[in-house]
């Protein structure tokens, strides 16, 4: 029985992104491997431990509730971040939910220097002192938090764990994202499939949009400036809606929330991530967790009408 010692983020000069990627590589440029089955029975045989920010305790039980309702395939156990970094947990008995990251560093044939930063929440354990990955979700932090994010992972890792345990913000760590995103990857490793993260696909189900209300958060709406990574005054929403025909209405997280941990029918909300110049738009079903619609999209700078017009077009061909 082989005692963890560090159990800190990891920064690595490599390159990925993503928004769920489950399948057995942490950062991934090309499509999964086929998960090991030996190794997704050492998992289902652990104790998964998940930490939580400092910002869940407020609800924590219902956090608790809310996350075990959405996995199936190991008991979880909720830690803080101290209780994380102090305890004694065991290779062959634990296994891990934390927030980990990638800090990129790209240098050009002109000698240019491009640095990005990556975090995202990780579930993998520990084989011999080598880290077996099995999913990661990307987060999608606020300017001040990438930006924070940014000086630390030049400098010291340990105060950036911390600090994106007890300060930092995601605008996709919430009740509804993090049921959802558990859900789809339970769905995933008990059939032993893997699920790449530039996927583009949608399901039949998006027909249903014809009909259905689609939501989107306030938190949708606000834009992140490309050249001072500031975050900037809403986007006009009636610009923004304007080339989507269907039903959508605007909520609050919170409303969003209660929603989607208490739906017992299906309701449809957009989640949008965005990961430095990589561009995340899901439609997920928050009853489900199912994704009924995903789009990848490199190189883009802020959400806009015509990915919503890209929606809307394949609504009515479902």
């Amino acid at each position: 029985m082989k005692k963890i010692t560090s159990l800190l983020l990891t920064f690595l000069s490599l390159s990925a992104v993503a928004q769920i990627n489950v399948g057995p590589k942490e950062w991934v440029t090309v499509k999964n491997k086929e998960f090991d089955k030996e190794k997704l029975e050492e998992l289902r045989a652990t104790e998964t431990i998940f930490v939580y920010q400092n910002s869940d305790k407020e609800n924590l039980e219902t956090f608790k509730k809310t996350l075990n309702e959405a996995w199936d395939y190991t008991p979880l156990k909720f830690v803080s971040y101290d209780e994380f970094v102090e305890g004694e947990w065991n290779e062959d008995e634990h296994s891990f939910f934390s927030i980990n990251g990638l800090h990129k560093v790209k240098i050009s044939s002109s000698g240019t220097v491009t640095e990005k930063t990556y975090l995202n929440l990780l579930l993998y354990m520990f084989d011999g002192g080598e880290k077996e990955v099995f999913a990661r979700v990307n987060l999608f932090p606020t300017a001040e938090t990438y930006r924070k994010a940014s000086e630390f992972a030049e400098d010291d890792i340990n105060e950036l764990a911390r600090y994106a345990y007890e300060e930092s913000e995601f605008r996709n760590w919430n009740l509804a994202y993090l049921k959802n995103a558990l859900q789809t990857i339970d769905k995933y490793i008990s059939k032993g499939q893997n699920r790449w993260l530039f996927t583009s696909e949608n399901t039949s189900e998006v027909k249903k949009l014809k009909k259905e209300v689609l939501y989107v958060t306030e938190e949708f709406l606000i834009e992140t400036n490309r050249y001072n990574m500031k975050d900037s005054k809403p986007a006009s929403k009636e610009e923004l809606f304007s080339k989507y025909p269907y039903k959508i209405k605007v909520v609050t997280q919170k409303e969003l929330d209660e929603m989607v941990v208490n739906a017992k029918e299906p309701i449809y909300y957009i989640q949008y991530i965005k990961a430095n110049t990589d561009q995340f738009i899901n439609v997920i079903n928050g009853e489900s967790g199912d994704i009924i619609y995903a789009e990848y999209t490199g190189m883009a700078h802020k959400l806009k009408s015509k990915d919503l017009k890209k929606l809307a077009k394949v609504i009515s061909k479902a």
